[in-house]
């Protein structure tokens, strides 16, 4: 019998030595645990969610537009479609590229990525045959864009027809079954009852598509900017040679800031992004504000967003954002932010209105690691005109749909649901029979026209030649179509956009610089010859209309009468003295 079995264990040090450490490893782990539970739980529901749940939003329909009168000027018509849920065919799938592996030759070598691309195209072109039988058109899609939409919109139905009749529709929804992949949709159009009236008024509308953006904001990169423009200005005294501005010391560091940055990201996407230097020297020469701008008083807001890195798809954006949520501290610690980018047509004379990425694949912002991965299925978008100016106001909120996914991305269940809601109606102070007067009067070639209730300063009338059919947007126009509209200037409003000298109405412009100057009190009266010559220009009066100045009587004219005769001479008199800066002022 050992002697230490009758010894307690407090009096026992050795036995202490044992039992202690396993009791005090067992409490920092149950903790850990609490702490894991109670303490961070609801940081990892949010993280449990980020990674199966995902987010659809669907468009609410566009509110309608009408004059003052209120006849309908702009509306919504139903457009019938067909979409082929990609989700629901995996096990076809699986089936297909089985098949098609088996009938190849015994140890005959192939990649599985295209025999499964392959296999994909044979089960989709089988539902594609089964819809031209239907519908009697032929529908077709490529192996692209299958496999596009499969990795990068998983979650949404992929659009194979769009311009169905209701006879149409209501054949496919009656032959069907319930469970097809194939599925029958109604979107909204916008229709414009009486085509080319006030089209540049109006506006166009546009399929948005949207692609996102990685957004850096000046005022989160400054403190990294200063000390790269630093180290920049004392290696350039170590190698003897003069120092730069703090603009221009910013400007240099700026370009290896963001690559540094494109870098980080590209390692996570699996590319390379290559920073342009002359767009971010642009971008640096576009800012506004003293010397370096906001990069050395960094202000929120105070510089224009950057657009590193744009054209990236849901998928892209999702992984960023599983590496934000996986990391305590952000994509390696990384000022990013994502946005939309929406596309517009552009504007006659004008660049694209999407904004251009700073760097380059080599070969309304969300809360950054806080959102959803989110699927947005197209609406319509303000292009110009009306629909533009009220973009906000006649767009509908967005239907909400979350749905619980497997790994894999493909829907299990319905947590959460919103209807789409329409958006407000627009009621303008055109009205409709002036209008169609205005531009009836204008004819056709070049000419604009605008009538303004003088009492009220409302617009009854905004007309401008040429014109076109607003109508050919609402189904999708093709190239060769808008190719020539832009042709004809179609989308030049020169009732808004066209350059005109002003004429006699600056004369109200002079008259009120020379009245505040006190140069028409000193100036008197002044004798009109008929012309006055300024740079070996001649400029005459309105004599022939007048009669003010007719020879050998030079009368002299005071403000009211040369006023009342719109005298051009006296009015260049006081423009020179008056001067330019208190002119412009």
């Amino acid at each position: 019998m050992n002697d230490l079995d009758d010894v307690p264990l407090k009096q026992n040090p050795r036995l202490r030595l044992l039992v202690i450490p396993p009791l005090l490893a067992a409490g920092v782990l149950i903790a850990a645990l609490a702490w894991r539970q109670f303490g961070k739980g609801a940081e990892l529901r949010e993280i449990e969610q980020f990674q199966s749940h995902r987010l659809i939003m669907t468009p609410g329909s566009r509110g309608v537009i009408t004059d003052r009168n209120g006849t309908v000027l702009v509306d919504n018509l139903p457009r019938y479609g067909v979409a082929l849920d990609l989700s629901t065919l995996r096990k076809e799938f699986r089936k297909s590229y089985v098949g098609l592996r088996d009938a190849l030759p015994k140890g005959a070598p192939f990649k599985s990525g295209e025999l499964e691309s392959e296999a994909r195209k044979k089960v989709v072109d089988g539902y594609l045959n089964e819809l031209s039988s239907l519908v009697g058109r032929y529908y077709s899609l490529t192996s692209q864009q299958i496999d596009r939409h499969l990795f990068s919109n998983r979650l949404l139905p992929l659009p194979v027809a769009r311009d169905l009749s209701e006879t149409e529709y209501a054949r496919l929804m009656e032959s069907l079954p319930v469970d097809s992949p194939l599925v029958p949709h109604l979107t909204v159009a916008r229709t414009y009852p009486f085509a080319r009236t006030a089209s540049h008024v109006l506006g166009r509308v546009a399929e948005h598509r949207v692609s996102k953006s990685v957004v850096v904001r000046p005022e989160n990169i400054a403190p990294i900017l200063k000390l790269e423009a630093v180290r920049t200005q004392e290696r350039r005294v170590r190698e003897g040679e003069p120092l730069m501005t703090a603009a221009d010391a910013l400007a240099e560091a700026a370009p290896g800031v963001l690559q540094q940055i494109c870098d980080r990201l590209g390692s996570i996407l699996g590319r390379t992004y290559l920073v342009d230097p002359e767009a971010v020297r642009d971008y640096y020469e576009g800012q506004t504000g003293p010397a370096a701008g906001p990069y050395l008083r960094p202000v929120p807001g105070a510089g224009a967003p950057l657009h590193l890195i744009t054209e990236l798809s849901e998928l892209d954006v999702g992984r960023l954002r599983d590496a934000i949520t996986k990391s305590d501290r952000g994509v390696l610690d990384l000022p990013i932010e994502f946005c939309d980018s929406l596309k517009r047509f552009p504007r006659a004379g004008s660049p694209n209105q999407a904004p251009e990425g700073l760097a380059r694949e080599a070969a309304r912002p969300l809360e950054t690691g806080k959102s959803l991965i989110t699927f947005r299925q197209r609406g319509l978008l303000g292009q110009d005109g009306v629909e533009l100016s009220f973009d906000e106001e006649l767009s509908g909120d967005d239907g909400r749909e979350v749905w619980l996914v497997d790994p894999s991305g493909t829907r299990q269940q319905l947590v959460e649901k919103t209807a789409p809601t329409r958006g407000h109606d627009v009621s303008l102070s055109l009205d409709l029979p002036i209008q169609q007067a205005t531009e009836e009067a204008l004819g056709t070639g070049y000419g604009a026209a605008v009538m303004v209730d003088v009492a009220t300063g409302e617009v009854l009338a905004m007309a401008s030649r040429p014109d076109f059919d607003l109508n050919l947007f609402s189904l999708g126009i093709s190239n060769e179509a808008y190719d020539e509209l832009k042709e004809r200037d179609a989308f030049l409003n020169l009732a808004l956009n066209g350059f005109y000298p002003p004429a006699s109405t600056f004369k109200i412009v002079t008259a009120v610089a020379g009245f505040n100057s006190g140069v028409i009190e000193t100036m008197g009266e002044n004798v009109c010859l008929g012309h006055v010559t300024i740079g070996g220009n001649v400029f005459h009066c309105h004599e022939r209309y007048s009669g003010h100045s007719d020879p050998p009587d030079y009368r002299p004219l005071g403000f009211e009468q040369g006023f009342m005769v719109s005298c051009n001479p006296y009015f260049f008199k006081v423009g020179l003295l008056v001067g330019v800066d208190r002119l412009s002022a």
